[in-house]
C-alpha cells in the first residue's frame, strides 16, 4: 500500500514545490517594483539637476548689460559747443576804443541788454559770437565806429546740477570752460561706487531735454544737468 502511494505522495510534493516557486516568484517582484520605483526617480532627479545646473552655468557666462546703460547715446557733439543766451545770464561787452560800453550786462526778462549810445540789443537766444557781430553791426549802422572790435564773454550763466554717485549731489554756479570733470569736482568728486568713464548729461537743445553720454573732458553748459550712475563692476 506504500508503493502504491509513493507516486501520488511524490506528485503532489512536487505541486506543492512548484506552487511555492510561483508565489515566491510573484512576492519577488512585488518587491521590486518600489525599489525600481525609487532608483527611476533617483535617475530623474539626477536629469533635472544636470539641466538646471547646465541652465545656471548659461546665464552665469552670459555678459550681463547694465540697464542704466541702455538706451543712451553720445550726446551729440555740435550740440554741446554753444550755448545760447537766456535771460537771467551775465555777460561781458568789450568794445575797443569804446570805454563807456565796456561793462558787465544782465539779460533783462524782455531777453534784451541795454547798451549806451544804441538801443536794446536782444540777446536771448543768440551765442556770444552772434551777440558780437549784432552789437558791431548796429555801432557801424549809427555811424559810431567804421570798424568796431567787439567781444561778448559769458560771465555768469544758469546753474548747473549734478546727481548720482557724487559726494554733494545740488546745484552749482556755472563757470565759463567748466568740464564734466571740475563740475564733478565741485561737487565733492566721484564715490567709491560711481562709474567714472562716461557719464549722462541732460541738455535743453532746440527747446526739448536731449540726454546723452560724455566723458569727462567734455565742457558743460549752464542748466546742464549732470547724472554719475553706478558702476556695476
Amino acid at each position: 500500500m506504500n508503493q502504491g502511494n509513493q507516486p501520488e505522495s511524490r506528485l503532489s510534493h512536487d505541486a506543492y514545490r512548484s506552487r511555492l516557486g510561483r508565489r515566491n516568484g510573484t512576492l519577488k517582484g512585488a518587491n521590486m517594483q518600489p525599489k525600481n520605483s525609487l532608483i527611476l526617480a533617483a535617475i530623474n532627479s539626477r536629469r533635472w539637476w544636470q539641466l538646471l545646473l547646465l541652465v545656471l552655468t548659461c546665464v552665469a557666462t552670459t555678459p550681463a548689460t547694465p540697464v542704466a546703460a541702455r538706451g543712451y547715446e553720445p550726446l551729440p557733439e555740435a550740440a554741446s559747443r554753444e550755448y545760447l543766451l537766456d535771460v537771467g545770464d551775465e555777460i561781458r561787452v568789450s568794445v575797443s576804443g569804446l570805454p563807456a560800453l565796456s561793462d558787465n550786462y544782465v539779460i533783462g526778462s524782455d531777453g534784451q541788454i541795454a547798451l549806451p549810445l544804441i538801443d536794446g540789443v536782444t540777446a536771448q537766444g543768440a551765442s556770444t559770437g552772434q551777440l558780437q557781430e549784432t552789437i558791431a553791426e548796429q555801432l557801424r549802422n549809427r555811424q559810431v565806429l567804421l570798424k568796431p572790435s567787439v567781444s561778448v564773454q559769458l560771465t555768469k550763466g544758469k546753474p548747473f546740477y549734478v546727481l548720482g554717485e557724487v559726494k554733494k549731489p545740488g546745484e552749482y554756479l556755472y563757470r565759463p570752460g567748466m568740464t564734466v570733470l571740475t563740475a564733478i569736482a565741485t561737487a565733492g568728486g566721484f564715490t567709491f561706487r560711481a562709474k567714472q568713464d562716461k557719464v549722462l548729461v541732460t541738455r535743453s537743445i532746440g527747446g526739448k531735454l536731449v540726454t546723452g553720454t560724455v566723458t569727462s573732458e567734455r565742457q558743460i553748459l549752464p542748466g546742464d544737468t549732470i547724472n554719475v550712475r553706478e558702476s556695476w563692476f
